[in-house]
Parts: C-alpha cells; sequence; structure tokens
C-alpha cells in the first residue's frame, strides 16, 4: 500500500447489527481509519453527512425497506467525494452488473476473508482504484466479453461498400434506389444485402435498422432532416 497521507472517515449503513458490529471492529483497528460511524437506514446517514465528512462508506445492497443501489446513486449524485462500495451476502449478476454500471466503487461479499475487507478500503481509498470481489470481477469481465462479441464487427466481418450501404438499407431504401446513389446494380446491391442479412443474423430491413440502432451503427435522422447520420462505432469502420 502506498504511503497514507490521512486517516479516513467510514460510514456503514447496513439494517444487519452483527454485520455493523463486525465491520466497525475491524476497521477501528486499522491504524489509517479515523472514524467509523453505523447506521441502519440511508436516512440517518445522509442526516450525519451534515456533520461528518465521509471519505467512504460500505453499504448494504438489500436494505429491510430501502434499496441499496437507488442510495448508492444519490451518493453519487450528492456527494461526488464519497467513495462507495457496495456489501451483500449475494454474488448475484444482476446486482453486481447494476452496481458496476452505476459508478460503485467497489463490491464485496458479506461472508467474504476480513483482509478483503481492508484490501477493498484501501485499494478504493489510497490508489483511487475499483475493487470488485474476484466473483463479481469475473461476472463483469464475462459481460464485457459477451457484449463485444455479440455486437463489435471488424472490417474483416462488414467489407467496406457493405458499410456505405448499410445506412440506407435502414432508411428503408429499396435495392434500386440505392444501387442508383452508388451507381451499381441492383443484383450486385443485392448481393450486399444478403451478405449484411447474414452477417447481423437479419432476416429484413427493419431487423437490420433495430440492430444497428441498438449497437450504435446507425443513428435516426430527427424529424424534417433528410441527412444521414452514422454511429461513431460506424465512423471508425469506414475507410480513411
Amino acid at each position: 500500500m502506498e504511503i497514507i497521507t490521512r486517516k479516513i472517515n467510514i460510514a456503514i449503513v447496513d439494517d444487519h447489527w452483527a454485520i455493523l458490529e463486525g465491520y466497525q471492529s475491524l476497521l477501528k483497528k486499522l491504524n489509517y481509519v479515523n472514524s467509523v460511524q453505523v447506521f441502519t437506514t440511508s436516512k440517518e446517514f445522509f442526516e450525519e453527512t451534515k456533520h461528518t465528512d465521509f471519505d467512504l462508506v460500505l453499504l448494504d445492497i438489500q436494505l429491510k425497506d430501502e434499496d441499496g443501489l437507488d442510495i448508492c446513486k444519490i451518493i453519487k449524485r450528492e456527494h461526488k467525494n464519497i467513495k462507495v462500495i457496495m456489501e451483500s451476502m449475494f454474488d448475484n449478476a444482476n446486482y453486481i452488473l447494476e452496481a458496476y454500471q452505476i459508478n460503485a466503487d467497489g463490491y464485496i461479499l458479506k461472508d467474504g476473508n476480513p483482509n478483503e475487507l481492508r484490501h477493498a478500503i484501501e485499494r478504493v481509498f489510497y490508489h483511487n482504484e475499483n475493487y470488485f470481489a474476484p466473483i463479481a470481477n469475473k461476472i463483469i469481465l464475462d459481460k464485457i466479453e459477451s457484449d463485444k462479441q455479440r455486437y463489435t464487427y471488424s472490417k474483416s466481418e462488414l467489407s467496406n461498400r457493405e458499410i456505405e450501404i448499410l445506412p440506407f438499407i435502414c432508411e428503408g431504401k429499396a435495392n434500386k434506389e440505392i444501387a442508383k446513389i452508388h451507381c451499381l446494380s441492383e443484383t450486385t446491391v443485392a448481393t450486399h444485402r444478403k451478405h449484411i442479412y447474414k452477417k447481423t443474423s437479419c432476416h429484413n430491413s427493419i431487423q437490420v435498422l433495430n440492430y444497428c440502432i441498438k449497437n450504435g451503427l446507425y443513428i435516426p435522422p430527427k424529424k424534417d432532416s433528410r441527412k444521414l447520420k452514422f454511429g461513431k462505432f460506424l465512423k471508425t469502420l469506414l475507410p480513411k
């Protein structure tokens, strides 16, 4: 761990007293912890933020009558300097992925090794890095890889000509219209269309449109505007 420049104030928001007492006891033994305060509701926590500058919050993902993820969103919006580590009994993929998406700084399991709590705090606060428990980190990486395989097409998968006519298919133009725009034969355009359908696993132009919008390949023009707009990703595929 890098040199500690100052001690930190930690809040624990959890409605299980065994967890509160266990975490509090553990944290008070760390030489870089200035204070530890415990709360069973977000209302109590937010009230105390008027008087105490917390550096880090250990936040239960599922309080009795509150959603920890919603609380995390509020903290991130209204107290940008506070680091938030979600803690849970569950390695539920939905919880983990949402925590990641709303920019939680970490995610640990309550039944994890006590040393992991210390490690998570040091990584998040002193190194300014995220810390997700190994199982949570695997779920996130698997999701990223899955999305990459599902949505990303390289130059070798879509030809330059296919990329050029893709937005016109999204606009619902017929092969004859596209052929005229690009000075091609209708047969050639039909062949390109067939290849695009196959590579995107689509069966018609509506499915291609939905696919391209969902994956950032095409941005529909605003009303009363005939200007075609390309998604940022599509631009990267076009030859310079």
